[in-house]
């Protein structure tokens, strides 16, 4: 799948709070026309059904709850730096009127023992109080395969903030 970015002019707004590894880890962005989410967003064939799938999906999630099936709220987008992930975040947020939270994760990681696992939760509560649709940008450089990680490695911060992150992510 390919995605083309037009350059756009950022309308960001950075939390007031700047401690590093709090809630002031999210960059917020305000919901485009859907005219200009569009503007800004070129995908190939495959790639834009998909996502105008998605979009169709959470828009219908009533009629999901009502035949009882859960309707899909989360995407895995992968790929190289600057092939658009954050971009097409942005449009499907801006064509559900939502405002963006974009996550740097590897902000939320602290040296502190069980820190990281709490900016998680500080981060998914105010966007959650927000209505805001969450992107959880660079999310592997913090996510390890647990069952690799030894207790002389370094890692296990990490291995607590990737559990941390499945925990609320399901």
């Amino acid at each position: 799948a390919t995605l083309a970015v037009k350059d756009h002019e950022k309308k960001t707004q950075r939390d007031q709070n700047h401690d590093k590894g709090s809630a002031s880890s999210i960059e917020w962005h305000a919901p485009l026309s859907p005219e200009e989410a569009d503007a800004m967003l070129v995908l190939d064939e495959t790639t834009g059904a998909a996502l105008q799938g998605l979009l169709d999906q959470i828009r219908r999630a009533a009629d999901f709850a009502r035949q009882k099936i859960k309707a899909p709220t989360k995407i895995q987008m992968i790929g190289p730096p600057g092939t658009g992930k954050t971009v097409a975040a942005r449009w499907l947020a801006s064509h559900l009127g939502k405002t963006l939270a974009i996550v740097r994760t590897a902000e939320l990681v602290s040296a502190w023992v069980g820190k990281s696992g709490k900016n998680i939760q500080a981060v998914f509560k105010k966007a959650q109080r927000k209505g805001a649709v969450i992107f959880l940008d660079e999310v592997d450089a913090v996510s390890i395969r647990r069952d690799l990680v030894g207790a002389s490695s370094g890692g296990e911060e990490n291995k607590r903030m990737t559990t941390a992150l499945l925990q609320i992510l399901n």
